[in-house]
C-alpha cells in the first residue's frame, strides 16, 4: 500500500511539473516580456509560498540584470516594465 502512495506522490509530482513546463512553453511562444515578467514573478512568489495578507511577497533578492537574462530581454526594459507594475499597485 505505501508503494502504491508512493507512485501516486510521484505521479501526481510529475503531473505538476509537466503542467508548469506547457505554460512555460506556451508563454514563450504567445507572450510579451512584460507579460513574461510578470507570470515569471507571480510563479516564483507561488513557488516560495510567502503570503503576506495584503500581497505576495518575494523575498528572494534579485537584480534587474538576472531577471532581464530570465526573460530574455534588456536591464532597462524590466526597470520601466517593474515601474509601471508598481504604478498599477497604487491606482
Amino acid at each position: 500500500m505505501r508503494l502504491v502512495n508512493s507512485l501516486r506522490d510521484v505521479l501526481r509530482y510529475l503531473a505538476v511539473r509537466i503542467t508548469d513546463e506547457q505554460q512555460i512553453i506556451a508563454n514563450l511562444v504567445t507572450a510579451d516580456s512584460e507579460q513574461w515578467l510578470g507570470q515569471t514573478l507571480l510563479q516564483l512568489a507561488r513557488t516560495m509560498d510567502n503570503k503576506d495578507p495584503r500581497s505576495i511577497r518575494i523575498e528572494l533578492k534579485m537584480s534587474h540584470e538576472q531577471l532581464s537574462k530570465m526573460i530574455g530581454t534588456t536591464r532597462p526594459r524590466i526597470s520601466v516594465f517593474l515601474q509601471k507594475f508598481r504604478n498599477l499597485g497604487t491606482d
